[in-house]
């Protein structure tokens, strides 16, 4: 969900304050409350984790329910199991694409339910944004998300059951999960996510984005000089056209909410006849006919008078009856009026029909409404007459550029100096990392190289050349042994070595910017079980402090995880079907064994994968 680009850049001072703290007690059915130590020391109980998924109709899935604690989590089984299947589905719950071809075959529609457990300051958060968009709040400290895939392509979506967009639910839970698929070493090795990630530890994101904008708007006045270019031939036919629009508009002369008006007017005179012969009957019935309204009140009134000799207390009904006389003869004058002052003048009415047409035509060559008309015409001549003094614009916008470009070329300068002094610090960290992860002699560099003029979307200016990204490209530098040639990342760097990298990138930004949940889709790719095991370490130790799903085939880093679950794949009928099992004992010490020795357990195996399992309880940190 999250790229470095986008990696929120927060305070660190929680991971700091809690670095000695051992945060989860029993990951297995652990529950947010008091009853956990750790709950009950930091305000507003634990970080934010995944607490239950749900799937159903998703591919291989048929129906599965699962629930998590916090901590590090191992996924494993056999290739096409349904792995990452299951991380896929948090991937779409969460905003991801959406394929119609992810239902299972038979099903109408796919669902996929997640529900997080949140602390009190995650809560109040996600309430405050949740009520900008009109959704209902989390309670009790749950989020519930849910998305349901329809084979006719118009999914849907809910935040704790108020229905909302895809986009509305990345942009809610992107500061809270970072995932990183089968192909994140791919996007490693592209210069643009390597300056991504150098600003995003660096907390220079605001920085770049200052620059970019400025960029834009030093091309957008370049493009405008370029405009000033034509020809004079070219100049004099658009002066022409212009002007023609021009005169046009200011001959008809419209006026905002004119068109409806006469409209109407239109629509009255047109229907004269009838609103005469409307008018009269209603005239009849009120008061011209022999039997009308007025007549049978003013009849009633002297009865009235009677009854209220007889019985006072009836006076109020007989000024009722009063009034209505008193209004009927109003109403009957006005309406009278009105009908004898409808003209149906064939003049008039075809003079309307001419300046509709005028109108109308006027808004089918602009496609637009009359305020849109007035706001162009005033474009217009605002374009006119810089190009009738076409020499005094081009100065203008000259004097302009300069200044423009000296802001952004200062401010590129401020960001190239801080790209510089954290890349120092950001190498040091990770090959701090790339030890810890069995490169002992490992070294990483982060280069810069001055933008060349010849470089496409750049812009240069007295031999200095910007980009939108600043002054500079930005690249990672790498060498693995001792005496071997720092080359480019992407050029030197194997398979495992590139899964290791990522690793520590990852710990160096989560370092800087604690994200509560993390998913690792075979991070372990090319290495081999001496390092796996490291790299299994170094994932429990982000589980300390966060959630942390990790697809793995290496029995080195199962073992290190704080809950252990088994995708598996079975035929039922002529149906596939995958099944997770939870595996806790002997379960889970036969799956560690089948990883590190194959299918055919042997008491060496047995054992060995015994003595990994209880030697990482008793390393891993739980209170």
């Amino acid at each position: 969900m999250r790229s470095a680009k986008g990696v929120r850049l927060g305070s660190f001072l929680w991971a700091w304050e809690n670095r000695s703290m051992s945060p989860f007690a029993k990951i297995s059915g652990h529950r947010q409350g008091t009853s956990c130590g750790l709950c009950a020391k930091r305000p507003g109980w634990g970080p934010m984790y995944l607490s239950d998924l749900n799937i159903n109709n998703l591919t291989v899935i048929q129906s599965l329910s699962l629930q998590f604690g916090p901590g590090l989590i191992a996924l494993t089984g056999e290739t096409g199991a349904g792995k990452s299947i299951m991380l896929n589905a948090l991937d779409m719950v969460l905003g991801a694409r959406a394929k119609t071809d992810m239902i299972r075959q038979g099903a109408k529609q796919a669902q996929i339910t997640a529900q997080f457990a949140l602390s009190q300051d995650e809560m109040a958060r996600l309430n405050e944004a949740l009520d900008q968009h009109g959704l209902p709040a989390c309670e009790s400290g749950q989020l519930l998300i849910r998305r349901q895939l329809n084979e006719n392509g118009r999914h849907r979506q809910w935040i704790n059951d108020g229905l909302t967009t895809a986009a509305v639910i990345r942009d809610l839970v992107d500061p809270f999960v970072d995932m990183t698929g089968q192909h994140a070493q791919q996007r490693l090795l592209k210069p643009a996510f390597q300056r991504d990630t150098l600003d995003a530890f660096g907390h220079l994101d605001a920085q770049a984005d200052k620059v970019a904008q400025l960029f834009e708007q030093v091309m957008l006045t370049q493009q405008e000089i370029i405009n000033c270019g034509m020809d004079e031939q070219e100049k004099l036919r658009r002066q022409d056209w212009l002007q023609y629009q021009i005169d046009e508009i200011a001959n008809i002369n419209p006026e905002v909410g004119e068109d409806e008006k006469l409209a109407e007017q239109r629509k009255r005179l047109a229907n004269v006849a009838q609103i005469q012969v409307q008018s009269n009957e209603v005239l009849e019935l009120l008061t011209d006919g022999s039997a009308n309204a007025l007549t049978l009140i003013q009849r009633a009134a002297p009865l009235m008078d009677k009854l209220v000799q007889a019985d006072p207390a009836l006076d109020n009904l007989r000024q009722q009856i009063n009034d209505a006389a008193v209004l009927l003869e109003e109403t009957s004058r006005d309406l009278h009026h009105f009908g004898t002052g409808q003209d149906a003048d064939p003049e008039t009415l075809s003079q309307l029909d001419n300046r509709l047409d005028a109108l109308y035509r006027l808004q089918r060559k602009h496609g637009k409404n009359i305020e849109d008309i007035l706001s162009l015409h005033a474009e217009m001549e605002q374009e006119l007459s810089q190009l009738r003094d076409l020499d005094a614009h081009l100065a203008a916008c000259e004097k302009k550029l300069q200044k423009q470009f000296k802001t952004l070329h200062d401010e590129a300068q401020i960001l190239s100096a801080s790209r510089a002094a954290q890349s120092k610090r950001f190498a040091e960290l990770i090959c701090t990392e790339l030890a810890d992860l069995g490169m002992p002699h490992g070294r990483f560099e982060v280069c810069f190289e001055p933008l060349s003029e010849n470089a496409t979307k750049v812009v240069t200016r007295n031999g200095i050349t910007l980009g939108r990204y600043g002054a500079e490209n930005v690249s990672f530098s790498f060498a693995a042994n001792p005496g071997q040639k720092m080359g480019a990342l992407q050029a030197v760097a194997s398979g495992g070595e590139l899964s290791r990298t990522l690793l520590a990138l990852k710990r160096v930004l989560q370092m800087a910017d604690p994200v509560p949940i993390t998913v690792f889709d075979e991070v372990d790719a090319g290495v081999g079980g001496g390092i796996g095991e490291i790299i299994g370490k170094k994932l429990a130790a982000l589980g300390e402090f966060r959630q942390v799903f990790c697809v793995t085939h290496l029995g080195q880093i199962a073992s290190q995880a704080h809950q252990h679950y088994r995708v598996s794949k079975e035929v039922v009928g002529k149906e596939t079907q995958t099944t997770v099992q939870a595996l806790k004992g002997n379960d889970r010490i036969e799956e560690v064994a089948r990883m590190i020795g194959g299918e055919a357990l042997t008491e060496v195996t047995l054992a060995h994968a015994n003595e990994m399992v209880q030697s990482a309880a008793t390393r891993v940190s739980v209170h």
